[in-house]
């Protein structure tokens, strides 16, 4: 009997032999598998060394994207609302949508913005799904909160964690910091998505 599970919920190691989770655990019938891992392949997110950043943000119109539609995580749903306060966050899918209708394509419209909110649905160690590589897939920044320990995963010099802040508030600072200032925006383009990518030297 084998447990998977994409969302947040342990194994019953009463109910199953071999488990496949996102969980951090020495578990001797456990194999972490995060979400993110089944929506890309970890190539896909290396940064061509060629690429020019410049025309990359030259044809990003939109400041931030919102595709959801769970309205349950309230951390989410704030933090939405606080960001947008600054400039018009346009959400593109069910929840709080403000751009006519859902969007056919999450990452085509994703592509078109500069930043994503990128936050779980809950927070847990190791808990990373899609959210935060759908956007990297299309050089949009992610906002992220979920997995506290993302960092294992990723270069979190890359993006704008919200474990890297005391607080929301401290969040929006950071990213109107960023918007503002096209050199900061650059430097985290030019950073590599994973942290492998950081401890090899490429």
């Amino acid at each position: 009997r084998i447990f998977y599970t994409g969302e947040n919920v342990p194994p019953d190691w009463l109910a199953c032999d071999w488990a496949f989770t996102f969980e951090y655990t020495d578990h001797p019938r456990h194999f972490r598998l995060p979400v993110w891992a089944l929506y890309t392949a970890p190539h896909r997110l290396v940064k061509p060394p060629d690429r020019d950043v410049d025309a990359l943000l030259a044809g990003k119109k939109r400041f931030c994207g919102f595709v959801v539609s769970n309205p349950l995580c309230r951390t989410r749903n704030d933090f939405f609302h606080k960001l947008s306060r600054y400039r018009t966050v346009d959400s593109g899918g069910k929840l709080f949508n403000n751009v006519g209708g859902r969007v056919a394509d999450k990452r085509a419209f994703l592509a078109d913005c500069r930043f994503t909110i990128a936050f779980e649905n809950e927070s847990f160690p190791g808990y990373t799904t899609e959210k935060v590589v759908e956007p990297m897939l299309v050089d949009s920044i992610p906002i992220y909160w979920g997995d506290p320990l993302v960092g294992r995963d990723f270069d979190t010099t890359s993006f704008l964690s919200a474990h890297d802040s005391p607080s929301l508030d401290d969040l929006v600072e950071r990213v109107v910091a960023v918007d503002r200032d096209p050199s900061l925006l650059k430097a985290l383009l030019d950073r590599p998505w994973r942290s492998e990518e950081r401890r090899v030297g490429k």
